[in-house]
């Protein structure tokens, strides 16, 4: 026999002891337990570091937007440019083609002139026609280009000519000669 007290000695008792926690429905034996607190612990992500200086993310945020504004403004500026420089362009070319038609027109080289017509003009009158119709018509003494409208289609060049029966305003109509093209050719005279 043992020497025991207890009544039950040497049969596991029905509750566990103070040692040890009886299994919840949370804690049951499926359920892990969180890690354990002390050395050699690593969390599952570090920290992002702090800077408790901001001044440089200022001073990058400035220059960052200095930069972009920098660059827009050139943006526009040059594109400002671009489209000045090509309007200049198309008034010169214009200007020039006028004048080679009114200077044909000016010293009787009616040739010349319709050579400086579009193929829709060239499509209603042979040169021969042409050729007559100026002759036929008054003759043109000296001629002034007071301007060009070269933002509209057809490109508009105004024109002052003194005929051999008085002066008036002349105006021409110039058209692409083809639409890839940028040369201009005479379309009508007005």
């Amino acid at each position: 026999m043992s020497t025991d007290p207890r009544p039950d000695a040497g049969h596991p008792a029905p509750f566990p002891d103070a040692g040890h926690p009886a299994p919840s429905p949370d804690t049951g034996p499926a359920a892990s337990p969180p890690p354990p607190a002390g050395p050699g612990v690593v969390p599952p992500f570090a920290a992002p570091p702090s800077d408790r200086n901001t001044k440089g993310l200022w001073i990058g945020l400035g220059v960052g937007a200095l930069v972009l504004v920098l660059c827009c403004v050139g943006g526009v500026a040059g594109l400002y440019f671009l489209g000045s420089t090509a309007s200049r362009q198309l008034d010169a070319q214009a200007r020039t083609v006028a004048a080679k038609y009114l200077d044909a027109w000016r010293d009787g080289d009616y040739r010349a002139a319709y050579d400086q017509l579009c193929a829709k003009t060239k499509s209603q009158f042979t040169r021969g026609q042409y050729v007559e119709r100026l002759q036929s018509g008054p003759e043109l003494r000296s001629y002034r280009i007071t301007g060009v409208a070269s933002t509209a289609t057809p490109v508009v060049v105004d024109v002052d000519g003194v005929f051999d029966n008085g002066g008036r305003a002349v105006t021409m109509d110039l058209n692409r000669v083809s639409s890839g093209s940028t040369d201009l050719a005479v379309c009508a005279v007005h």
